[in-house]
């Protein structure tokens, strides 16, 4: 083969290749978006309906408080995130265009909550520690106090780190173009802020801070449990029905945390590190290439997933849930049974 054809026959495999990932993003920002943003709605509205029910009456009430958060901080992620760049990137519609608050807001509101949920798993987490190794703890104030406080740190210190997108963003005109974008104001300050400053600071208070913190919580709790199974088995000679509950209870509770500390790892660090590498290696604009495009993309639905999917991993590895849901469907089958009887039976002709 000549070295023209070798040439040609490598072009036009680039050519393919570059045709190939840029369908593949366009398919995955039309479909994938839609399904999440569904699952994602579904379950957090669930884990809200479920977090009602377990809170009447226990003493985790604090807790479901908690859960429920995090539901509406997830939720608010879905929404004003994932719903923007769906209808930006599969039908070329940019809802920030329309109007100045839009634009200000967008940016604000997806990092502030961003940050919002992982930092609320990491209170969650530590509320759980403290309670396993020092019981008496619990009792010090509160719960319910410490809650709101809690709260109201987790926040005030987001909207503070992201209040300067509220006067830097704007819907402006591109330099040296007749393009209208939402982007930040023609300030070097700022700019180098926001390119250069700012996505190491979410990298860490986003991702590799809480991360840091329940991997050390997590692994408090796992050690308790397994102490506790060791203290068991000795004080009934291993073979009683006691030991094997709680076997059972640390098997569900170790997969538990395990599985969300996995998660929050897999699915948040990678569009953090991409937005940090970003001003290094152009990931979304005009001169990324096909294949970085859609590494993009997989990294930054992979953060929204995140949001989506805490009542499925709380019915897959949390058991007083599943039970809790299972009791809630049962309920409602048992209730549109008697409906059901109810319709027939007023139906049916006399006689």
């Amino acid at each position: 083969m000549s070295v023209e054809n070798s040439t040609e026959a490598d072009s036009e495999g680039a050519d393919f290749e570059s045709l190939l990932f840029s369908q593949a993003t366009e398919i995955t920002w039309k479909f994938i978006p839609p399904v999440i943003i569904v699952l994602g709605t579904f379950g957090n509205v669930m884990t809200i309906v479920m977090m009602r029910r377990m809170s009447e009456g226990q003493s985790s009430h604090t807790m479901s408080l908690y859960f429920t958060a995090l539901a509406v901080s997830d939720l608010t992620i879905l929404y004003v995130g994932l719903l923007h760049k769906w209808l930006l990137n599969g039908f070329d519609i940019n809802v920030l265009l329309f109007h100045d608050a839009l634009c200000k807001l967008q940016f604000f509101l997806i990092n502030t909550f961003g940050t919002i949920s992982a930092w609320l798993l990491v209170s969650m987490t530590t509320q759980r520690v403290f309670s396993v190794a020092w019981p008496y703890w619990k009792n010090v104030s509160c719960p319910v106090n410490r809650f709101v406080l809690n709260l109201i740190i987790i926040i005030i210190v987001p909207i503070g780190v992201n209040s300067y997108r509220l006067y830097a963003y704007s819907v402006l005109t591109r330099p040296n173009s007749l393009e209208i974008i939402c982007g930040v104001m023609v300030n070097k300050a700022l700019v180098y802020f926001d390119w250069y400053v700012y996505p190491y600071i979410d990298l860490t208070i986003a991702s590799l801070l809480p991360f840091g913190i329940l991997m050390i919580g997590n692994s408090v709790l796992v050690w308790k449990v397994i102490q506790s199974v060791h203290v068991a088995r000795v004080m009934t000679a291993g073979g009683c029905d006691q030991v094997n509950s709680r076997q059972k209870k640390a098997s569900s509770l170790t997969l538990t945390l395990i599985t969300v500390s996995l998660a929050f790892l897999l699915l948040t660090a990678p569009v953090c590190v991409c937005i940090a590498l970003n001003p290094f290696i152009e990931t979304t604009g005009s001169q990324a290439s096909p294949k970085t495009k859609f590494a993009w993309v997989v990294c930054d639905l992979s953060w929204y997933i995140n949001s989506a999917i805490n009542f499925y991993l709380y019915c897959l590895s949390g058991t007083k849930f599943k039970n809790e849901l299972r009791r809630l469907v049962c309920t409602q089958c048992h209730l549109d049974k008697i409906m059901i009887s109810h319709v027939v039976t007023h139906s049916m002709p006399p006689g």
